[in-house]
């Protein structure tokens, strides 16, 4: 109903996206992410109307968060004032649900602060790198690690706020630091995924900012301590240390998070052990790691056997 009183290029827009999202939502991680917490909890559960509200709200974050990424990454593609407007009216109204549902929490607006300072913050170094730039420099691992959570933590809003209007805010602080490890651990697939494609765009990332101190570490894989690193030749040198060194630690990095997240949850008391929530979220990340990590390790050895002969 609330997109029938949208102007029709507003309208367009949010269903463009909408119908996107539903295509790799497939497990319900964004839709459902608030009713599979609800269904998982040991205390007693919110209605259901909230945790369809729960959802929707997270449902338009994601449609607008989606938008802004486009628009960062590609400035120039069509219908930008659509598309900003867009985004703009569903972060809006997802706001409004948010305050509908818990008037007195400040949980959804500092969590948005924190994603908006985050998203200023990485726009701002995308403007003072270039890919040479970015392969000269030496970007801080702290920095892009905690924006790589800050950037997507408004998607937990709803959990949090299930805690406050269950009475149990007691556990927040404890959920609070899963569900930002869960944030750094999905985050970090996606960076794993486009390092390269970041890389040549002068975007940088997290696992750029590792992997370039892995490339001034490894002396054997990289030119001496102090060499200036120059595209296209130093890509290759890049790959490699990424496929000897920098992924490994990474993905093993990913491993913990999944499973410091899962013993903060369960030592929370808050909720079941081995539920739907637990399936769709931290799950599949510690399965794809595990094998990325098996599949590096046998690829390594394989490689080890083929030099030897």
């Amino acid at each position: 109903e609330w997109l029938q009183t949208l102007a029709p290029l507003i309208r367009k827009q949010l269903n463009d996206e909408l119908s996107r999202i539903r295509l790799v939502d497939g497990s319900g991680e964004i839709s459902l992410l608030s009713f599979l917490f609800a269904e998982a909890l040991l205390c007693e559960k919110p209605s259901q109307k909230k945790c369809i509200e729960l959802g929707t709200a997270n449902l338009l974050t994601w449609i607008s968060y989606s938008i802004y990424d486009q628009l960062a990454d590609l400035p120039d593609s069509t219908n930008v004032g659509a598309k900003l407007s867009a985004a703009n009216t569903s972060l809006r109204e997802a706001q409004r649900l948010y305050t509908l549902i818990a008037p007195s929490s400040t949980t959804p607006q500092r969590l948005f602060n924190e994603v908006d300072a985050a998203i200023s913050k990485e726009v701002y170094l995308r403007t003072i790198y270039t890919s040479t730039k970015l392969l000269k420099a030496r970007p801080a691992i702290a920095t892009h690690k905690k924006l790589s959570t800050s950037k997507s933590i408004a998607h937990c809003i709803g959990p949090l706020l299930i805690c406050e209007i269950t009475g149990q805010s007691e556990k927040i602080p404890s959920l609070e630091k899963a569900l930002r490890l869960y944030c750094s651990a999905r985050q970090l697939n996606d960076d794993l995924h486009d390092w390269q494609e970041d890389l040549m765009a002068g975007h940088p990332q997290y696992v750029i900012a590792r992997l370039l101190v892995d490339v001034r570490r490894r002396a054997q894989v990289c030119v001496n301590h102090n060499a200036t690193l120059e595209p296209p030749n130093s890509v290759a040198r890049l790959r490699r240390v990424f496929w000897e060194y920098t992924l490994n630690t990474l993905l093993k990095e990913q491993r913990f998070m999944v499973r410091r997240a899962l013993r903060l949850i369960e030592t929370s008391g808050l909720l079941q052990q081995g539920t739907d929530f637990e399936g769709v979220t931290l799950r599949p990340i510690e399965r794809s790691a595990v094998q990325a990590l098996d599949r590096n390790t046998f690829e390594k050895k394989f490689v080890t056997l083929l030099d030897a002969a």
